[in-house]
């Protein structure tokens, strides 16, 4: 019984967290305008980003309309010390540049990453045993991809996806 009640008052511990760090963070931001002698943003700011992003309907959200939501994310705080015509016109200098000595290579990938094996979802398959002795060489294929092949159709090697864009060609 004190399992559960343990678990349940951490579940709403946890509960509480989430609800409250944007409230947090809103709060926070009206104390500085405050303190600059400025009015600043609504409280619950940060919720209704939140909610603008993970809208369920994908023509509500944040993004789809794009020439009016661009502005909007332009004119959003986390943003705001971009200078979006320099960007635009490529002058600005990225704040992260790779050192790239071998393309073929994963060298600034994490160790942890490039180590792992591949999931056992992409390397085994149960029906192995039985396919592979029927493909198309007569031996069992040890390749991760072996056998596949894809042929890609003019409309693709064209460019034309076969979908209309407005205001192109």
């Amino acid at each position: 019984m004190a399992l559960i009640l343990d678990l349940a008052v951490q579940g709403a511990q946890m509960l509480l967290v989430l609800l409250l760090a944007p409230l947090l963070t809103g709060l926070v931001r009206k104390v500085k305008a405050h303190l600059l002698r400025r009015q600043g943003p609504p409280l619950i700011q940060p919720y209704r980003d939140l909610i603008r992003l993970l809208r369920k309907d994908p023509h509500k959200r944040l993004g789809y309309n794009m020439p009016k939501d661009l502005v909007t994310i332009k004119k959003h705080r986390f943003f705001r010390k971009i200078d979006w015509k320099a960007l635009e016109q490529r002058e600005l200098e990225p704040p992260i540049k790779p050192l790239i000595t071998d393309p073929a290579l994963a060298e600034n990938f994490s160790s942890n990453f490039t180590s792992m094996a591949l999931s056992p979802v992409v390397t085994s398959n149960p029906f192995d045993d039985v396919l592979g002795e029927f493909n198309n060489e007569g031996e069992a294929e040890t390749e991760l991809f072996g056998g596949f092949s894809f042929v890609a159709s003019s409309s693709l090697l064209n460019g034309d996806f076969g979908f209309a864009v407005p205001g192109c060609r």
